[in-house]
């Protein structure tokens, strides 16, 4: 995985997906997914293509991601 979990984001994540169910009941654990990244400053982003792959890769955001399913959001993470 290119980002790594920061606990942070782990909870808030939680909390909105809990929420957006609770909103929309209808709407089924494998309907949604989510996916969060942060780029903490100095941001490789929006430089015009300044930067080359290799120093991309370099960076690691930190980042949530909830794929769907029926199990628990914990345990379908990463």
């Amino acid at each position: 995985m290119f980002f790594h979990k920061d606990e942070q984001l782990e909870t808030l994540g939680d909390r909105i997906l809990e929420q957006t169910w609770a909103e929309f009941p209808g709407l089924a654990r494998n309907q949604i997914s989510l996916t969060w990244l942060v780029y903490d400053p100095p941001a490789p982003i929006n430089t015009g293509g300044a930067i080359s792959p290799t120093e991309f890769w370099q960076y690691s955001p930190r980042g949530y991601s909830y794929r769907g399913g029926g199990a628990h959001l914990s345990r379908q993470r990463g």
